[in-house]
């Protein structure tokens, strides 16, 4: 039983449909788990600091600094990130250049390609895809139906 949005952090698309994932996690985020899965063909900078992130705890706080940005992220801006979130940045700077991080990633990637997810972004809610646009009534809709039984 989960909500996950596919999307990646230099997509508009994803940075759009953000105030409705918080939406979802507002209503149900006690009763449903909540993930995101890259949406890439290799690793960005981007993808490897919020992964960096989660082995800190702080992969949402780093996730929502990275769609908040207005520019594409690269190494110095996400070392920005974990600066203002006050995460280990020597340990963080270690991590994002780790094989098994990028590894991590890939196998997410790989995922979505197996699961023929072809475009973002996506919600994928308890195995049905959602391609945009969304329509909120009916990702609740079957939220409530199939979900919460």
């Amino acid at each position: 039983k989960s909500v996950v949005l596919v999307g990646s952090y230099a997509c508009d698309g994803c940075k759009a449909a953000m105030p409705l994932f918080n939406e979802l996690f507002e209503l149900y985020g006690e009763k449903l788990k909540f993930g995101f899965c890259f949406y890439e063909g290799v690793p960005s900078v981007a993808s490897l600091a919020a992964k960096a992130a989660e082995r800190q705890g702080e992969f949402w706080a780093m996730h929502n600094a990275l769609m908040a940005a207005e520019t594409e992220v690269d190494s110095e801006a996400a070392m920005n990130c974990a600066k203002t979130l006050n995460l280990d940045t020597e340990t963080f700077a270690a991590d994002i250049f780790q094989p098994d991080l990028a590894a991590e990633v890939a196998d997410n990637i790989q995922i979505i390609n197996d699961n023929n997810i072809t475009e973002e972004p996506t919600f994928v809610i308890g195995g049905r895809v959602f391609y945009a646009p969304f329509d909120i009534e009916t990702i609740k809709s079957h939220i409530e139906k199939k979900l919460l039984k």
